[in-house]
């Protein structure tokens, strides 16, 4: 793996076990009723999830050209099979965090999630090849900052 990418091990990923911890219950003595900010962080485990997706789209990609991702269908499928990932992904991040993010997007993803599952005769591989070689790489730093919590683009989190 490249340095740009969040290393993987076997486990908890380090961003998300803080969280965890935060969750966490103490089974011995569960509260009646839980704390209102229970489990509100989850939504960006799946920002981890779309970095997750990005990144092997690029590693299936890396090595190809146009041409020979053209020639090669077995590429191609688990590229749209990460697109279509991707979008499902988005609809677990909450509305008001989309809002706030107006510059993700958001219902581009899942119209591409759509398109890829249900018009397998209608993609355009070139098409397919520029979003992972060029939109899903230019768009994997904003997504980082917004799983880690930081400013991105000048929406606070």
């Amino acid at each position: 793996m490249t340095e740009r990418r969040t290393a993987w091990t076997p486990g908890l990923r380090p961003p998300l076990r803080g969280d965890i911890l935060v969750d966490a219950v103490d089974v011995q003595s569960v509260p009646e009723r839980l704390p209102r900010s229970h489990r509100e962080k989850r939504w960006r485990w799946r920002v981890f999830d779309l970095l997750r997706a990005i990144d092997r789209i690029t590693d299936f990609t890396d090595g190809h050209t146009l041409v020979t991702f053209e020639r090669d269908e077995r590429t191609q499928d688990a590229v749209l099979h990460g697109l279509a990932r991707l979008g499902e992904t988005t609809k677990f991040i909450p509305q008001s965090v989309q809002d706030t993010h107006p510059h993700l997007p958001w219902a581009l993803l899942r119209d591409v999630r759509n398109l890829v599952s249900h018009d397998y005769f209608g993609i355009e591989v070139a098409l397919v090849w520029h979003t992972a070689r060029v939109e899903l790489p230019a768009l994997r730093p904003e997504l980082q900052a917004l799983a880690e919590g930081e400013t991105v683009s000048g929406a606070a989190q």
